[in-house]
C-alpha cells in the first residue's frame, strides 16, 4: 500500500516484529500491530475500525483465528505471510533489492494503536513521526552523530519509555535522517 494507508501486523513481540514493521515504514504506509495474545474479538473490532489496506502477518505468530480470516478475505486485503528470520534470505530473493523512495512528513502517520477506550471498545491512537524525527535530530546534534554512526534500535526505544541513551550504547544502526519540521533548538532531553 502507498504512503497513508495502513497494513495491519499480525505478530508477535519479536525481532521479526521490527522487520515487518521498517518494512511497512520503508514502504510508505503506517502499520497496525495486532497481537495473537489478545482475544478475537477485540482484534475484529480493530480491524473494522481501522480498515488497513493490506495484511502482513508473520508465520511465527502461529495460525490466524477463522473471523480475522474472513476479515482479511472480505475486505479484499492485499495479504503477506513473512517466514521466520531464519528463513528469510530465500524468501527476499523474490523482491526488489531497492529501497522505494519514500520521505514521510513528519505529521503523517506512522503507526496506529488501540486503548480500551472508557466503554471498553478499543479507541484508536494515531502516531506520527514527529516524535522519533525530534528525538533523532536532537541526539544527532547534541552527541556528534553523523550518518556514518550508528545507534541500538533497542536505546532508541528505551529512550521512548523515558530511559537515557548513554554513549556506552552507541552501535552500529543508522539514525535516519530526521525531516526540516522538527524543532532546531529542544529545551532538554526529550528522553
Amino acid at each position: 500500500p502507498p504512503a497513508g494507508d495502513l497494513v495491519a501486523i499480525y505478530a508477535h513481540r519479536s525481532p521479526a516484529l521490527v522487520w515487518a514493521m521498517l518494512g511497512a515504514l520503508q514502504n510508505g504506509p503506517a502499520f497496525l500491530i495486532l497481537d495473537p495474545a489478545y482475544p478475537e474479538a477485540r482484534l475484529l473490532e480493530c480491524l473494522r475500525l481501522a480498515k488497513p489496506r493490506a495484511w502482513l502477518q508473520l508465520e511465527e505468530a502461529g495460525a490466524v483465528p477463522p473471523k480475522l480470516q474472513e476479515f482479511v478475505r472480505a475486505a479484499g486485503l492485499g495479504s503477506l505471510t513473512l517466514p521466520p528470520l531464519e528463513r528469510a534470505r530465500n524468501f527476499l530473493a523474490e523482491f526488489s533489492a531497492h529501497a522505494p523512495e519514500t520521505k514521510p512528513d513528519a505529521d503523517a502517520t506512522a503507526y496506529v494503536t488501540f486503548t480500551s477506550g472508557s466503554t471498553g471498545i478499543p479507541k484508536g491512537v494515531v502516531g506520527t513521526h514527529q516524535p522519533l524525527a525530534h528525538f533523532l535530530k536532537w541526539h544527532c546534534e547534541h552527541s556528534g552523530l553523523t550518518a556514518d554512526d550508528r545507534v541500538v534500535v533497542n536505546g532508541l526505544m528505551r529512550a521512548r519509555a523515558g530511559a537515557k541513551v548513554t554513549p556506552q550504547e552507541q552501535t552500529p544502526a543508522a539514525p535516519p535522517t530526521a525531516p526540516s519540521a522538527a524543532p532546531a533548538e529542544p529545551a532538554a532531553d526529550p528522553a
